[in-house]
């Protein structure tokens, strides 16, 4: 991953939207789509999501900009969250 702040690491989670549907035949069927999420995780600080803002190149590698210490954490901090570290 390019741009990876010492200390610092990425984490992934894919979430699914799901909605309700039916078929042709009335049968009813949910139909659902991931949505992939990505989190920067530096010790000691919130886990900011950084979806919006990186790259993903052709090879599938997460391409960080060099400005990422900008990124404002929108959002409450929530110390219970998983995917901060309590160490």
């Amino acid at each position: 991953m390019e741009g990876k702040q010492k200390g610092c690491q990425i984490a992934e989670i894919v979430q699914y939207s799901c909605k309700p549907s039916k078929t042709k035949e009335g049968k009813r069927v949910v139909d659902c789509f991931p949505i992939v999420r990505l989190f920067r995780i530096c010790a000691g600080r919130p886990a900011v999501e950084i979806t919006r803002v990186v790259t993903i190149s052709d090879q599938g590698e997460v391409i960080i900009p060099s400005n990422i210490e900008s990124v404002p954490s929108k959002g409450p901090f929530h110390p219970d969250s998983p995917l901060i570290s309590h160490a």
